[in-house]
This record gives structure tokens, C-alpha cells and sequence, in this order.
């Protein structure tokens, strides 16, 4: 049964506000709970008698899990209804934070994180079609506003949640403590609307080549920094198995990759342009600690304060950003905050900024204005530009789109520092400046070649 609002106005009230909750609360749900437990990686370290290196499997798990996922859950979301398969990911999820809380050895730890993976895909695969039926059409800039806002503020959060769990309790309670989170979500998401189930069908040997390619992928980039020899080897195989992907989806109208999506030249380019921008933004939060901490040589307060900067302004821009995309054409705003996001970087490695840190603050703060009148226009034109009945598996694609640029943008820096260890940090941010610039440059054609959505 279709119970979701019309395109003109959305789900009626107070539906909508009790579908906005869930979609906010399952946010905070999934972006603080990972901040907060990427802060107690040294703990759970310490208590299971594991290496630092190897607890960061505990993060690499819940990615991998994650990334493989997004497109199958998708597939999924268009079989079996979308509000199904987001209530499935919040309850998973929660049932997984649940299970990690109760892990008295690391394998378990590491399954608990990789069900949570699955919960987290099956949420922000079909998340874009969610809200396009929520809103009205005319209101959705204003929805991708509040939901790149609730990111920002649950990001940070999440470290300030998890520093205090882990001041007065043990890890455990890292996990835990998301679960009543987790419940008030999946009890609010009833309000949640829902498409028509049972078109297509689940490409089985697709999902399985996608888990393979994907899958290869995140493990190679995330394993570049420091274990050439596994990640080489995964990157080869993810570049076979794509290749067999690409062959395999040829001719198939219900395949893994919808290739009907990916033929439309609007939404193509608007994919590329996230994956790029997304890539420059994680090269921008992984390797600025260690350049300001490593390289210039300040402390860790005034290396938190300047690199809390940019999510701080990339929130509050966001917000106006996702407002004004309801009315200018977001592709313009969408060039004009690339171009910002590529000149501070061009600056932040140019010896007119230099290792000055009041220059680098305030060049820090207006790319993040850069990135949020990006991020949120974006993200607009991925959810409105698709066909309506067409919405879900696109949904799957800006997903799969923001973590493939987000696993590019680490595996640079990573492959940054195994060039050169002293300079390392420099490398990366050269490598997010070209990123910048090669995403501006395809903004700038998109505009030249009017491939315009409609508003």
C-alpha cells in the first residue's frame, strides 16, 4: 500500500513531524554513536589486549559492512518498501550496539560492529527517498538544510558523549547507551511514509560482485598508510571485480548498479561532483590534526579549535545554503561553494598562508562555508532530479556516491604518509586541493553545458 505524501505536499500534518523526528533521531543515532566510539578505540584496546592497529578493525568492519551494503538495501527498499527496509536498519542497528555492548572477546566485537554496518546501510540507502516523500518538493533544500545540521551537531557530540561515558563507566556503555536512542527511533518511524513494494527483483550475482568491489575497495584505501602489502593487493582485486560489475550489469533493467539512473547525464555528473566533494571534505578532517599538530607544531587545544572550525561554519551555511536551494538554482550555489572550498586550499598550501595559524583559522573557516553551500544544493539536486518512481535506487546511488569519496579521500591521505613521513600532511592536502579543483571544474561544465534541474 502507498502511504507516502504526494510530491506537491508532502505528508500531512502532524505526520510529518513525527517522521522528521525519526529521521533526525536516527541520525544522531548513527553519526554520534561513531564518533563517540572512534574515541574509545585506545580504551577497548587497553581492556581487550589488542593493538592499536588492530582495534581500528573495530571502525573498519562497521565501513566495509556499510559501503557493501547501501546498493542491495536499496534494491531492497524498491521490493520490499522503503520504510521497511529504514525501520529494518534502525532496529538491526540498535540490536547491534546492543550485542557489541555485551562482547567479551574482540571476533564477537568485530561481528556486532559488522551487523551494525548492514543497520547503518540499510538507513542511509533509501534515507534521500524517505525524505523526498516527507517534504513538499518546494521544501526539500530546507530538509537537506536540517539533516547536513543535525550531521554537524551530532559529529560533535558524539566525541563529548563518548568522553564522558568512558570518564565514569567502561566501553561497553559506548554501545549501550545508543540503545534507548535506537528504540525511540524505530517507535517514532511508524510515521515513516512508504512507496509501492514489489517493483524488480535482487541482482544475486550483482550484490555479490558489488560486496567484492566495494568491499576490496575500502579495505585498500583504508590499509594504504600502513599495510602496502594488504592494500595493493585488495585495490587489484577491487579493480577486477569493478570491471566484471560493469560487464555484468550491461542490459540488466533490474541490476545491482541502476544503469538506467546512470545514464541520465544530469544526475552522472551531480554523482561524480558528490563523490569528489565528499572526498575533499574527508582529506580536509583526516589530515589537518596532523598538520597542525605535526607540521606547524601547535597544541592540541589550539589544533581543536581550529579544526572544529569548519564543521561549525559548513553546518550554519548549510542551513542557508539548503534554504536558498529551494529558490536560486542550486547548481550555481553548488560552483560557488567548490570554487570557495578549492581557493582556501590553494591558499592553506601556498607560502602566502604558510604555517600562520590566525590566516589558516579564518581560511579554515570560510571553506567550510565553501563546503556547506556545496553539500547541501548537492544533495538537493540527487533527491528531486531522479524519476519519482525511480527515487529509491537513486537514493542508493548518493549513498554509495558520499562513502566511495569519503574512502578515496582517507586512502589519499593515507597514501600521503607512506610517500613521505615527514611530510606526509603537506602531500594531503595538495592531493584535497586537486580534488577541489578538479570538482570545481566540473561544476563549472555542468553550468556551462546547462544541465539544470528543475526546482
Amino acid at each position: 500500500m502507498n502511504t507516502s505524501g504526494s510530491e506537491e505536499t508532502g505528508l500531512p500534518y502532524p505526520r510529518r513531524i513525527w517522521a522528521v523526528v525519526t529521521v533526525v533521531t536516527s541520525i544522531i543515532l548513527l553519526v554520534a554513536s561513531t564518533a563517540a566510539i572512534s574515541l574509545g578505540l585506545p580504551v577497548i584496546a587497553d581492556d581487550l589486549d589488542i593493538e592499536a592497529a588492530t582495534a581500528v578493525w573495530i571502525v573498519s568492519a562497521f565501513q566495509i559492512s556499510l559501503v557493501v551494503s547501501i546498493l542491495p538495501c536499496s534494491a531492497l527498499g524498491e521490493m520490499l518498501g522503503h520504510r521497511r527496509i529504514y525501520r529494518s536498519g534502525i532496529m538491526i542497528f540498535t540490536i547491534g550496539a546492543a550485542l557489541c555492548a555485551v562482547s567479551d572477546n574482540f571476533g564477537v566485537l568485530l561481528a556486532a560492529r559488522a551487523l551494525q554496518g548492514i543497520g547503518g546501510a540499510a538507513t542511509v540507502s533509501v534515507g534521500s527517498a524517505i525524505l523526498r516523500d516527507i517534504y513538499p518538493r518546494s521544501k526539500v533544500g530546507t530538509a537537506v538544510s536540517i539533516n547536513a545540521l543535525t550531521v554537524a551537531v551530532s559529529g560533535g557530540v558524539g566525541p563529548i558523549a563518548g568522553s564522558l561515558v568512558l570518564s565514569y563507566a567502561s566501553w561497553p556503555y559506548l554501545f549501550s547507551m545508543w540503545v534507548p536512542i535506537g528504540m525511540i527511533a524505530y517507535f517514532a518511524s511508524a510515521a515513516l511514509p512508504d512507496n509501492e513494494a514489489g517493483r524488480g527483483r535482487m541482482d544475486v550475482l550483482g550484490a555479490l560482485i558489488n560486496a567484492v568491489a566495494f568491499g576490496s575497495l575500502v579495505l585498500g584505501v583504508t590499509q594504504l598508510g600502513s599495510r602496502l602489502d594488504l592494500a595493493l593487493p585488495a585495490l587489484a582485486i577491487s579493480c577486477i571485480a569493478f570491471v566484471f560489475l560493469t560487464i555484468h550489469v550491461r542490459g540488466k533493467p533490474h541490476s545491482i548498479l541502476p544503469v538506467d539512473l546512470l545514464a541520465m547525464p544530469r544526475l552522472r555528473m551531480a554523482l561524480t561532483t558528490s563523490g569528489l566533494g565528499f572526498a575533499t571534505g574527508a582529506v580536509i578532517m583526516t589530515v589537518f590534526p596532523f598538520y597542525l599538530l605535526r607540521d606547524i607544531g601547535i597544541t592540541k587545544i589550539e589544533a581543536g579549535f581550529v579544526v572544529a572550525i569548519w564543521p561549525t561554519t559548513a553546518a550554519v551555511s548549510a542551513v542557508l545554503a539548503g534554504w536558498m536551494s529551494d529558490r536560486i538554482r542550486p547548481e550555481i550555489l553548488c560552483f560557488g561553494g567548490l570554487l570557495t572550498m578549492a581557493i582556501c586550499l590553494l591558499l592553506i598550501i601556498s607560502p602566502m598562508v604558510g604555517h600562520s595559524i590566525k590566516y589558516i583559522t579564518y581560511v579554515m573557516a570560510v571553506m567550510g562555508v565553501g563546503f556547506g553551500f556545496f553539500q547541501a544544493p548537492n544533495n538537493r539536486i540527487l533527491i528531486v532530479l531522479p524519476p519519482r518512481e525511480r527515487r529509491i535506487r537513486a537514493s542508493g546511488l548518493q549513498a554509495t556516491s558520499r562513502e566511495f569519496g569519503n574512502a578515496i579521500g582517507i586512502g589519499l591521505v593515507g597514501l600521503g604518509f607512506s610517500l613521505a613521513a615527514t611530510g606526509g600532511a603537506y602531500i594531503g592536502l595538495v592531493a584535497g586541493a586537486a580534488l577541489a579543483v578538479l570538482a570545481t571544474i566540473l561544476s563549472a561544465v555542468r553550468l556551462n553545458r546547462g544541465l539544470w534541474s528543475d526546482l
